[in-house]
């Protein structure tokens, strides 16, 4: 009788533990929350599924980040989660947060890097935005148009952009930002350091440059790396 009954035992033991683990893992997963109403939730460049994980859980978005990382690990998509911003209700189920991440960010990241000419700027911005291919002529040409006259004036940095976004507003916001960052400049030393940029990109000699292109014009300017005004006779002399 106790051959049989110790085999039944643990057969017992060994369901009553995988019961109570399908019970934990579907209140784990289930929705954190009954509010249907939506939260912004930012993945910043480079962060890993365990931050997102941490983040997530923070928010109120997942009940738990260990079950949030177990789940995208068996799933095979912890390195499938695009950065960005993105608008998840708070309602959703651990599997469908998962979902709206995979789909794509509502606003993404797009990186301007120095010395990029107009027409390398919307390309970019096309290219990270994925616009598609009927939608990408009309927005490089409206770019180009609007932003005619801004050549230096279009700061390099990292934005978040809606994906929707038009021309325009691309355009406005990295002129808002060169202003808060540079404040008042001239046309004549934004065209300055634009060139100097453009002509001496990956040369460390770029002040050198700056004083003789500034000399070549027969004008002290102003060169954008250190801001300092050199004369044009000692740059000559140089």
């Amino acid at each position: 009788m106790k051959r049989f009954l110790t085999p039944l035992i643990l057969l017992v033991f060994a369901i009553s533990i995988l019961v109570s683990g399908v019970i934990w893992w579907q209140g784990a997963t289930g929705a954190s929350s009954m509010d249907s109403s939506k939260s912004r939730f930012l993945i910043t460049k480079g962060m890993t599924a365990g931050e997102i994980a941490v983040e997530l859980e923070n928010a109120g978005l997942v009940k738990s980040e260990l079950v949030f990382r177990i789940y995208v690990q068996v799933t095979g998509v912890s390195k499938s989660i695009p950065s960005g911003e993105y608008d998840i209700p708070k309602n959703l189920r651990l599997s469908e947060v998962v979902n709206v991440l995979l789909a794509g960010p509502s606003e993404v990241w797009v990186t301007i890097a120095e010395g990029l000419r107009r027409e390398e700027i919307a390309e970019k911005v096309v290219s990270a935005l994925n616009i598609s291919t009927a939608e990408s002529a009309t927005f490089r040409a409206k770019f180009l148009e609007h932003s005619a006259d801004l050549e230096g004036f279009l700061f390099p940095d990292t934005y978040l952009f809606p994906k929707d976004v038009d021309a325009q507003k691309v355009i406005q916001k990295l002129v808002d930002v060169f202003n808060q960052k540079v404040g008042e400049t001239t046309i004549k030393q934004v065209i300055l350091a634009s060139l100097i940029e453009r002509e001496t990109k990956g040369n460390q000699d770029r002040s050198k440059s700056g004083r003789t292109e500034g000399c070549r014009s027969g004008t002290t300017y102003r060169c954008r790396d250190n801001f300092e005004t050199f004369d044009c006779g000692l740059a000559i002399a140089n």
